[in-house]
């Protein structure tokens, strides 16, 4: 509580109760005056510029910058250069699907006849793409026929055996 405001106080013409009621209000107003002034100068700190540990703020969570607003309108602009893929004959699209509706979607009258030049509009699908599996089946030197060859194989594992037998003995 400030020294002018008591002084102030003990000056006016309030009765005792009415200062015994403001005194602890005065005081409360100081504190919450200092705990707001702490709390305004810890507003700023994040973890690049104080003691924060790092996991205290997500890394994604940076604010963005400002935009700064543009007077142009979104979108193209006048005068520009129209991009988009032109249309390719219709006998050269996979599949061509006449969409014919069987009554206006205005007056309700039943339409028939063809549209010799109907409204177009071609969508390009990418094909699923499907891994090519290649296996290759090489014939080894010699062709050696299998049954002998698994019989070769357990002569030099039976020899192997009785090589080591001598040794460990």
């Amino acid at each position: 509580m400030g020294m002018d405001s008591q002084n102030e106080m003990e000056k006016s013409m309030l009765s005792p109760e009415a200062q015994a009621i403001i005194r602890p209000l005065l005081a409360e107003i100081a504190e919450l005056k200092t705990r707001i002034a702490k709390l305004e100068s810890r507003l700023g700190l994040n973890p690049q510029n104080s003691s924060l540990p790092p996991s205290s703020q997500h890394p994604h969570a940076r604010p963005q910058p400002p935009k700064r607003k543009s007077k142009k309108k979104r979108g193209g602009q006048p005068g520009h250069e129209k991009h988009e893929r032109p249309l390719i004959p219709a006998e050269d699209c996979d599949d061509v699907k006449p969409l014919k509706p069987a009554e206006c979607r205005r007056c309700g009258a039943k339409l028939s006849g063809s549209d010799p030049e109907p409204l177009r509009h071609q969508v390009w699908e990418l094909p699923e793409i499907k891994p090519l599996v290649i296996e290759y089946q090489r014939r080894r030197p010699g062709e050696i026929p299998w049954a002998s060859l698994a019989t070769r194989h357990l002569r030099v594992v039976r020899a192997s055996w009785m090589v080591v037998g001598v040794f460990a003995a």
